[in-house]
């Protein structure tokens, strides 16, 4: 029995700060009980972006994307692209899956998150649903998840999203009424966390809160997120809590990606030898094992690689190349490449190898733009 939270726009710092999550119980109780992943990326700044490559375990270019929708509702997104989705393969495999769809795109016609037998849409036009109107039918559900029944159930909470105003702060600067958005959200954890415990499902049960991607409050002279893809937007929490999870810090650079083969793992399902992740169920286990696979993230038209604490990000609209030690630059505002571009050589080769091997290709077709 897997659920999975993704948070929008939760930044990997305020989860990180004790003297915020201590106001918070149910965070709490992960955070000390669960496998804490410090440094987690997610592979965009955009919500659809995210939640594509996660449930497909690809990244954005590695999909093909189309026009979909119609009126405010209509964006581009990997509707036609044929990768199988997670929740599919896991449908096809016989795993109970459902879904409450918080924004109209989660619905499974866009292709974001496609294949839940059961879905459960609270929302109309562009409105983002409350966490109360996702988590509500969503801990019903797992109430109800038979003793023999695999089962897997995803939402995605809107609380922590601009204009700051769900939280119990309601006045005050940006950041601070942020933070409160974010502590809203923790009694909704615990509703989950209390379903999970329930006789039927304790013993056999794993949650997996995550977020989106993060948030900017003026970093690069940007607010929000979607814009760029520093670590601000990309750093994101990653806590997985639960039956057989070993309570422990986890060093190990992961990504969203990762999920996909996570939770096929997790179900004793075979993992498409063609996925962009690695399976972190024995980091969950309690191993200590070098992950191998790259970590990449992108956001319009520029694509990020990382190796240790080297990060290079390439800008293919404007032409540029950065690269940033984070060791030494977490703030990502000393460019390595204007002083010293012979150390990132071998990671800019890397990055551009990687996508000359694994883009997604068709005559006619170019990567797009997604603002």
């Amino acid at each position: 029995v897997v659920v999975l939270l993704t948070i929008d726009a939760v930044r990997a710092d305020v989860l990180a700060d004790p003297a915020r999550t201590d106001e918070w119980p149910t965070y709490k109780k992960l955070l000390r009980e669960g496998a804490v992943f410090t440094q987690a990326r997610s592979p965009g700044s955009q919500t659809s972006v995210s939640l594509t490559a996660l449930f497909s375990g690809k990244y954005f270019s590695e999909l093909k994307w189309s026009w979909f929708g119609a009126g405010r509702s209509r964006f581009e997104y990997a509707v036609t692209d044929p990768t199988p989705r997670l929740p599919q393969t896991l449908s096809d495999a016989g795993v109970s899956t459902y879904k409450a769809a918080s924004l109209i795109f989660l619905k499974n016609e866009f292709g974001v998150a496609p294949g839940f037998t059961e879905e459960e849409v609270v929302t109309e036009g562009r409105r983002h649903a409350t966490a109360r109107e996702v988590v509500t039918p969503l801990a019903a559900r797992v109430r109800s998840v038979g003793r023999d029944e695999a089962f897997f159930g995803f939402a995605h909470l809107t609380e922590p999203h601009s204009p700051y105003d769900r939280g119990k702060l309601k006045q005050g600067e940006p950041f601070e009424r942020y933070v409160s958005e974010i502590g809203a959200t923790d009694h909704h954890l615990g509703d989950i966390v209390r379903a999970l415990s329930a006789p039927g499902v304790a013993g056999r049960s794993l949650l997996i809160v995550t977020a989106d991607h993060g948030e900017a409050f003026g970093e690069h002279g940007t607010h929000q997120h979607t814009k760029t893809i520093y670590e601000e937007l990309v750093r994101v929490p990653l806590i997985v809590w639960g039956s057989k999870v070993r309570a422990r810090t986890i060093d190990e650079p992961v990504t969203l990606v990762d999920l996909n083969p996570t939770v096929l793992d997790v179900f004793d399902l075979e993992i498409d030898d063609d996925t962009a992740g690695e399976s972190l169920v024995p980091l969950l286990a309690g191993r200590d094992v070098e992950l191998t696979r790259p970590i990449v993230a992108e956001g319009r038209l520029r694509r990020a690689l990382y190796a240790g604490d080297l990060k290079v990000i390439v800008d293919l609209r404007r032409t540029t190349v950065e690269a940033f030690d984070l060791s030494r630059d977490p703030g990502e505002l000393d460019n390595l490449f204007d002083r010293d571009p012979a150390r990132v050589a071998p990671l800019l080769a890397t990055l551009g190898a990687y996508f000359e091997a694994r883009a997604y290709r068709a005559p006619g077709y170019e990567t797009p733009y997604k603002p």
